[in-house]
């Protein structure tokens, strides 16, 4: 039987991922276009890639390339969540400067259609709560952090009993 504290964790991380993945898809993603909407979709690993970095063992071979890869795929995933409200100039200035399309970024940075989206705090929320619910899969044994460590406990527990 598993203790309260296990049975918390792993009750509070499929609610995130649940509640995340409703707030998308009912609050945000309704709101886009399908382009747009399929684009934030690729944005839904930040609790993955940062327990990815966490897991990475001083053992792991190739450790000082891992983790600054691991760090700039986690900022890469969160660049699909900022949402900045500036000046009409600004934003035509970024677009100029910047030969492509800096979405979802320039998308709500523009007040002529800041508001268009009535909900936009759903979306950082929503990818952050939705990659809850792939944690049991990036965890390692041989991390550094006993948090980590106790997740991966966790896990193997769950696994253990269930199957």
């Amino acid at each position: 039987m598993p203790r309260f504290s296990e049975f918390a964790f792993v009750l509070s991380m499929e609610i995130a991922g649940a509640v995340g993945t409703a707030l998308l898809v009912f609050q945000a993603l309704s709101q886009l276009d399908a382009s747009m909407s399929l684009a934030l979709t690729n944005c839904v690993a930040v609790v993955p890639g940062v327990l990815t970095a966490l897991s990475r063992g001083k053992d792991d071979d190739g450790r000082w390339v891992k983790v600054p890869l691991d760090v700039a795929a986690v900022i890469v995933q969160l660049s699909g969540a900022l949402v900045r409200k500036v000046p009409p100039l600004a934003y035509q200035i970024l677009r100029q400067t910047c030969n492509f399309q800096l979405w979802p970024v320039l998308q709500w940075i523009n007040v002529s259609t800041w508001e268009d989206m009535s909900a936009v705090w759903s979306i950082p929320v929503g990818l952050l709560l939705a990659s809850c619910s792939w944690w049991e899969c990036f965890v390692e044994k041989e991390s550094p952090v006993p948090f980590v460590r106790w997740m991966r406990a966790v896990r193997d527990k769950m696994i253990d009993r269930t199957r």
